[in-house]
């Protein structure tokens, strides 16, 4: 774990407290309506959440190429699914996904993300604007960022395999 003060990991603390607020799922409505709702590309969706909440995934994203969602596992993942680096066809109960394993594990996502939060790998890192989150098709923490290369430039040399940073207009997250 980093350098992190008292402080910092108050104020961590505090942003996951109201990110699992906003981003809390029902997951037996999920369920009701999967079991209600005809095959479609939103009950696929629906599916893959249920999935992804069962099976403690990163995240997942639709490939617009393969026609199909991607479900991407921890590379420490306990479980059973794909192997690494290979995609394997899971049924999500009348709906299909590909299942992969990620080159990172859940702690090394959830530290890069953290270091994001808090912004601390540059003195002026905090004037900037930052979006991230999880790409699970990619398999990295997209960043998209008004802060110029000098200021990411620690991320990147820290986490250069986790991360994919665009330069551009960006909105504080």
């Amino acid at each position: 774990m980093p350098d992190w003060s008292a402080e910092d990991r108050a104020e961590l603390t505090r942003m996951h407290a109201a990110e699992a607020e906003k981003t809390e799922v029902d997951l037996d409505a999920l369920r009701a309506e999967a079991a209600s709702t005809p095959p479609s590309h939103e009950r696929t969706a629906v599916l893959v959440q249920l999935y992804c909440a069962d099976h403690a995934a990163l995240g997942y994203g639709w490939d617009r190429a393969a026609r199909t969602f991607v479900i991407r596992l921890a590379a420490d993942h306990s479980g059973t699914a794909a192997p690494e680096a290979d995609a394997q066809p899971v049924d999500l109960g009348g709906a299909e996904a590909l299942v992969a394993r990620s080159r990172h594990t859940q702690a090394e996502i959830d530290l890069v993300l953290d270091e994001l939060r808090l912004r601390r790998r540059h003195p002026e890192a905090r004037t900037y604007a930052y979006g991230f989150a999880y790409d699970a098709l990619a398999d990295v923490v997209d960043v998209h960022t008004n802060a110029p290369p000098e200021v990411v430039a620690p991320l990147i040399e820290r986490y250069s395999t986790a991360l994919a940073v665009r330069h551009g207009r960006a909105t504080r997250r």
